[in-house]
């Protein structure tokens, strides 16, 4: 009677505290798809899903014949492998409580967390066959079973951190918060743990290059994509004039771009000065023109994830520096700044704390990397400041903004 109550008291609170999406609404979207991936609607409508298609709430998304990758609104990030079933059947980001149920009957995912299950507020819940998962902000493995046992274990997500999983199932909870375990529950003998294989390790850790290609903004991939949905009559009349054509592109396209850019500000938001990787990876691996915009949210809100062998340059003496000119090319670079500059290969198109090198190359110029466009990879290079740009700008200036080298022309 205690369990009816309580269930009753929760139902009624996500009641009045959400506000439930219907199911025409959009919650994700496909980001990747290796084999063949379908959704099925609550009416039993069956629809070949292509990527950047929309999900909506109640598809059941079935993956075969290989590995996909789907996204939704709140940055929860799945992947989905061979013959694997995953549905969303309460979905909310936009009430007093954010909330997110899913159901996985059949198969194995693997599930990045996002928003909701990163909030103090919000609720995750993941249903198998036979467990029931609260999930609070971290990267997990499910994998189902054909006798209906289901293992769960957890991981590091791409910031570092380690959440916590209660496990409810027979009556009975247990909470999962070590990523060496794997979690299952067999008939008639409740839970059972064991530490996690090292193949089980090696494919949590290796999703992490998954995540990354799922949050880049790649604006040549996107056009290929559309045009690719337009030539097999996928495309949808974005712009409501009644035809589907280029201006359609346009107009998904830059839908997808500020989602995206979502994406990576959620990326910035939750990343630690101890732990920019994965934002360094998807930065690195992004457009140089869509970059630029989060470089100066970085600077302006929240530039201890600039990196710190950055900060340690900032001890060597101004006066040091001011001596190199383009007067005298040749000068000795001083040994700390000059370990600083080797930190990152110059094939480096943009990473926390590396080195931009641009055009023309007879300019030095300090200059914020929204206005870099065009990197160049040349070796050998030769380092010279200017003074009189070092009278202007603070030595801070120009480790938050980037050092610009000369290029050698050898």
């Amino acid at each position: 009677m205690i369990i009816k109550k309580n269930s009753l008291l929760i139902s009624i609170f996500l009641f009045f505290f959400t506000q439930p999406l219907l199911a025409n609404e959009k919650i994700g979207s496909v980001n990747n798809i290796k084999g063949n991936l379908k959704a099925i609607n609550e009416n039993g409508e069956e629809r070949e899903l292509s990527v950047y298609d929309e999900l909506y709430l109640l598809d059941e998304i079935i993956s075969s014949n290989g590995v996909s990758t789907i996204q939704f609104d709140d940055n929860s990030t799945i992947i989905l492998k061979n013959n694997t079933s995953f549905k969303v059947t309460k979905y909310n980001i936009s009430g007093a409580k954010d909330i997110f149920i899913g159901e996985t009957i059949k198969g194995s995912v693997i599930v990045e967390s996002g928003k909701i299950a990163k909030s103090d507020s919000g609720f995750m819940q993941i249903k198998l066959p036979k467990m029931d998962l609260e999930v609070k902000g971290t990267r997990f493995n499910i994998e189902n079973k054909p006798d209906g046992t289901s293992d769960v274990g957890l991981s590091k997500d791409s910031f570092g951190n380690v959440g916590t999983i209660n496990i409810a199932a027979e009556g009975a909870v247990k909470t999962l918060y070590s990523p060496d375990q794997v979690v299952s529950i067999s008939e008639g003998q409740g839970f059972t743990e064991r530490p996690q294989s090292d193949e089980e390790k090696q494919s949590m850790e290796t999703v992490s290059q998954d995540l990354v290609e799922a949050s880049k903004i790649d604006e040549n991939e996107i056009q290929k994509q559309l045009e690719k949905k337009l030539l097999e009559g996928k495309l949808e009349d974005a712009d409501g004039d009644g035809k589907i054509d280029l201006n359609d592109i346009a107009a998904i396209k830059q839908s997808i771009k500020e989602e995206k850019q979502e994406q990576i500000n959620f990326i910035v938001d939750n990343s630690k000065e101890d732990n920019t990787a994965f934002l360094s990876e998807v930065l690195n691996s992004s457009d140089e023109s869509n970059v630029g915009e989060v470089m100066n949210k970085i600077v302006e809100n929240n530039d201890a994830l600039i990196s710190q062998d950055l900060v340690e340059a900032s001890k060597i003496d101004k006066n040091e520096i001011q001596k190199l000119s383009l007067d005298n090319p040749t000068s000795e670079v001083p040994s700390g700044l000059f370990s600083i500059l080797n930190l990152v290969p110059l094939t480096s198109k943009s990473i926390l704390g590396s080195l931009i090198c641009i055009k023309p190359l007879s300019l030095l110029a300090i200059l914020p990397l929204s206005t870099i466009t065009e990197p160049l990879i040349v070796s050998p290079i030769k380092i010279s400041f200017a003074p009189e740009i070092l009278n202007s700008v603070t030595l801070k200036d120009v480790l938050f903004f980037s050092i610009i080298v000369e290029l050698s022309s050898n």
